[in-house]
């Protein structure tokens, strides 16, 4: 990651607190689970949030040893056209409608607040012909610490109501928290093998073996290795006014709970679990969006 674009991401967001945080009379949200808190961060204004999704577009679209650092701009307009879907002649509506707002925050807030390592940038499993979002989880990312190997695959959502956002994600846990799903996802990097950024030799090793054996029990294999799954679910939203920053947090809090007391969990999946929520409020939803769409259309410099 460019040290410009690492030093504009701390300097325009920070840690607000924690999740349970007693003092404010909030606690942890219902689908947490694991080794992790709940994390929420505050931007120092709208316009630096735009900023940070706008210069880490290629980044988050393109694995870093294939970037021309010499020509970013010109490394900046291929991604649009060939990394993530935008399409400059569509409706601003439609194209406020874009993934890649949230995609992009919960990619770098992984990488510079979390510590990941990339797996495989999520454009390479961009298609320009189908022009929708690409399937699958929003991030690829793992950890790997004293031959522990954790795959953080996570789910990213910038919607103008957080009930919205968090609602699509909830909605389908039991989809994404299962063997079939994550199985689907692996043979997906699989495919992509020589877009990986990852130099883990754990997953390469885990890779390997079961592209060499397509009769092999994907969720055995990662038993075997004592692999866990990281699921972090990235919601950045628009808050209610007046609420004040503590409010926003605990009425999301509870409209988390709300949803999940309506449905059923049923994760079918083998493997060790952690969830958490990552939670970015911002003013206005829409002018973070159309800020970064003008300075698309202008082709505004990078940092």
């Amino acid at each position: 990651m460019r040290k410009s674009l690492e030093s504009l991401i701390r300097n325009s967001v920070s840690l607000k607190f924690t999740l349970p945080n007693l003092g404010a009379g909030i606690t942890v949200s219902q689908v947490n689970q694991g080794k992790f808190y709940d994390y929420c961060y505050e931007g120092v204004s709208d316009s630096s949030v735009s900023k940070i999704i706008y210069n880490g577009i290629v980044e988050f679209a393109v694995n870093e040893f294939k970037i021309d650092y010499e020509d970013i701009e010109k490394e900046q307009l291929k991604t649009i056209q060939r990394k993530i879907r935008y399409n400059r002649n569509a409706k601003q509506s439609e194209k406020l409608k874009y993934g890649f707002y949230g995609e992009v925050l919960l990619d770098l807030f992984l990488r510079v607040f979390f510590n990941t390592e990339v797996f495989v940038a999520r454009g390479y499993f961009y298609s320009p012909i189908e022009n929708s979002e690409a399937k699958g989880f929003d991030a690829f990312h793992l950890i790997e610490n004293n031959n522990a190997l954790e795959l953080w695959f996570g789910e990213a959502k910038f919607y103008q109501s957080f009930y919205s956002g968090i609602k699509s994600v909830l909605n389908k846990l039991n989809t994404s928290l299962s063997d079939d799903y994550l199985n689907k996802n692996i043979l997906t990097i699989i495919n992509e093998r020589e877009n990986m950024t990852s130099t883990s030799p754990k997953a390469k090793a885990i890779l390997d073996k079961i592209d060499d054996n397509p009769e092999i029990v994907i969720a055995d294999e990662l038993i075997a290795n004592d692999v866990e799954l990281v699921y972090p679910i990235m919601v950045a939203y628009q808050k209610e006014s007046p609420h004040s920053y503590e409010e926003s947090i605990r009425d999301c809090i509870n409209k988390i709970s709300d949803i999940l007391s309506q449905q059923t969990s049923n994760f079918s999946m083998s493997i060790k679990v952690s969830i958490f929520v990552i939670l970015l409020p911002v003013n206005n939803s829409n002018k973070v969006k159309e800020d970064v769409i003008e300075w698309i259309e202008q082709k505004k410099p990078l940092i």
